[in-house]
């Protein structure tokens, strides 16, 4: 309306002068109308004038409108024309909107900022360049520094540690060893990277878990000393009982019997005696074994593996087992999961070790099931076997992958130990959900 108003008082204006400067023209020629011609001339330059000053008005009100929209103010009154004042009222709409629009942004930043500098996570960002956006105070307290400006500044708190976070992939941890003088640090390290005003942004967030880990590293150890003392005492305790039976056939009030008083009896017994010391020994050295085969889980030499064609090789390999044991079982692999990099003789150790714990929870269970389903989400992949066996109360869930700990009257023990060891070492995980008469899955993220 206002712009309208602009425009017709503006084309007006111009017509109008250009009515006077026909006149004009046409009136040079007339000899008698020379007062006629001044008034002509003066009133094309009070036209003029008028034109001028009307546009100007406008103009400084539009001036005053843009600076007082940078600034966030409003346009003061000014003695001006109707339409003047209802552009500077329409101005001052639009300033009082915009006003408000950084208002709600600065007190979004200021609660953002706020809410950063009070996270107990560590908060890194920066360029691709390297000029660090971000850095909270939780993250200058874990890193024992008060500045950032740079990624490369960080190399201050550790050699080459700037090499290591841009190695980090995209919604992967790693873990951080990080020794001072005054303290050790243990720190878990995600990254993400995301496009913002066609800038690639970096973010990294930060914990120190090295109080969490011990308490974990000391409530384990604790566990295998308990698990290593049963074990050994389990040994050591018949073996003790034997000896000194054994003994006492040979000795008699601390006196040795002599080779007359040594009957077939004694013998047979002391025989008898020797051969369970040597079982136990026996016992004893494959215990030791197994402990050493936990110690010394290979290295993972990770290659892109068809997991089809391992699913196909694994049902191929228990066909007599499900066969023989009635099993029904299905393998499904979903059609998005490609090819996963891991090392594929490991990878088969540990699903060869859940199918046949799978199978060994069937018995003694009717229309006995075992899956296998492979898919994925977030560029993590999952297998999960399944059975619809006796399951597990939640005490026997929480140890389960103790080293030695097991069910078995047969068992050693190191089997799910030894697989959780295999995928921790692929940088995956493996858990277990079970409910007792309902069945167990066992799933391995990698």
């Amino acid at each position: 309306m206002v712009f309208n108003r602009f425009r017709i008082i503006t084309i007006l204006l111009s017509v109008s002068m250009g009515l006077t400067s026909f006149i004009f023209v046409w009136a040079l020629d007339k000899d008698d109308l020379i007062i006629g011609k001044f008034l002509i001339v003066v009133l094309w330059f009070i036209e003029l004038q008028t034109l001028i000053r009307f546009v100007n008005k406008t103009n400084l009100s539009l001036s005053l409108f843009l600076e007082a929209l940078k600034s966030s103010d409003f346009i003061p009154k000014q003695e001006n024309t109707d339409s003047i004042g209802k552009l500077n009222l329409s101005y001052n709409s639009i300033i009082e909107i915009v006003k408000k629009a950084r208002l709600d942004q600065q007190t979004q930043y200021l609660y953002f900022q706020y809410t950063l500098e009070h996270l107990s996570t560590g908060i890194i960002s920066y360029k691709k360049d390297g000029t660090v956006d971000l850095f909270n105070k939780s993250a200058q307290n874990i890193l024992g520094i008060e500045k950032l400006k740079n990624i490369e500044d960080i190399n201050q708190v550790k050699e080459k540690l700037s090499i290591i976070l841009k190695k980090i992939d995209e919604g992967k941890n790693k873990l951080i060893h990080i020794n001072s003088t005054e303290s050790e640090k243990r720190i878990l390290v995600k990254a993400s990277r995301f496009i913002l005003m066609n800038e690639e942004i970096t973010l990294l967030s930060l914990q120190d878990i090295k109080a969490e880990l011990d308490i974990e590293e000391l409530n384990a150890w604790q566990k295998l000393i308990r698990v290593l003392t049963h074990e050994i005492m389990n040994s050591i305790g018949p073996m003790k009982s034997i000896t000194s039976s054994t003994l006492k056939l040979f000795r008699s009030n601390d006196i040795t019997k002599r080779a007359i008083e040594i009957n077939d009896e004694i013998i047979e017994d002391t025989v008898l005696g020797l051969q369970t010391i040597q079982e136990r020994n026996y016992g004893l050295m494959n215990f030791v074994k197994s402990y050493k085969k936990l110690l010394k889980v290979p290295v993972p030499t990770k290659q892109r593996i068809n997991i089809e064609e391992l699913c196909q090789n694994l049902e191929q390999l228990f066909k007599d087992d499900f066969s023989r044991n009635q099993i029904e079982t299905s393998f499904y692999i979903s059609k998005e999961i490609g090819n996963i990099n891991a090392d594929e003789t490991l990878l088969t150790q540990v699903l060869i070790n859940l199918i046949k714990n799978a199978i060994e929870a069937l018995n003694n269970t009717k229309d006995k099931i075992i899956e296998v389903v492979v898919h994925t989400t977030d560029l993590i992949n999952y297998i999960e076997v399944s059975d619809n066996g006796k399951g597990m109360s939640d005490e026997v869930k929480s140890q389960i992958f103790i080293p030695f700990y097991t069910t078995k009257k047969e068992g050693d023990g190191i089997g799910l130990s030894l697989s959780r060891q295999i995928i921790l070492a692929h940088e995956g995980d493996i858990t277990v959900e079970s409910e007792l008469e309902k069945g167990s899955k066992f799933t391995v993220k990698i």
